[in-house]
């Protein structure tokens, strides 16, 4: 299995990207992920953003790859990949405060859990997102970081 080689642990442009954006944190309440309804309406905010967003959000949270990864796969640094999330997060997120017409605040994912998106991705984005995207996407992915010999993602 032909696997591409990623720099972790020393690469100065990762650390100084967890360094500025510090620990993962979520914006949506749990209710979000429990409750269908809720779920559904901030996954049509999702495929309504552009998509080279929806993208990147489909790679870090559903797919679950890292700023590094991410970066590999679009052919961008990791800081370059890091602020495309940031963005599409920040696009969504105001999204869904218009809907709510309230602001919604930023808190710390706790230790051992998994961020809401990915909660939410994990339980509907196969069900609203074009399947095609999300299979482009996995294929994608895969490929550039694996070669077309590995098994899929």
């Amino acid at each position: 299995m032909a696997t591409k080689t990623l720099n972790h642990g020393k690469n100065t442009e990762t650390n100084n990207i967890i360094d500025l954006f510090g620990e993962p944190r979520d914006f949506l309440p749990a209710e979000y992920v429990t409750d269908e309804t809720k779920r559904e309406s901030v996954m049509w905010e999702v495929c309504a953003l552009p998509e080279q967003y929806l993208e990147v959000l489909l790679m870090h949270y559903y797919i679950e790859l890292g700023y590094e990864e991410m970066a590999f796969v679009l052919d961008v640094n990791p800081m370059r990949a890091a602020y495309t999330l940031i963005r599409a997060e920040t696009l969504l997120k105001e999204s869904i405060e218009k809907v709510l017409e309230r602001e919604l605040e930023y808190l710390p994912v706790p230790t051992d859990s998994e961020p809401m998106l990915t909660r939410l991705f994990k339980l509907d984005a196969e069900a609203v997102i074009d399947p095609e995207i999300i299979e482009r996407i996995r294929v994608f992915a895969h490929n550039v970081l694996y070669g077309d010999d590995a098994p899929s993602l």
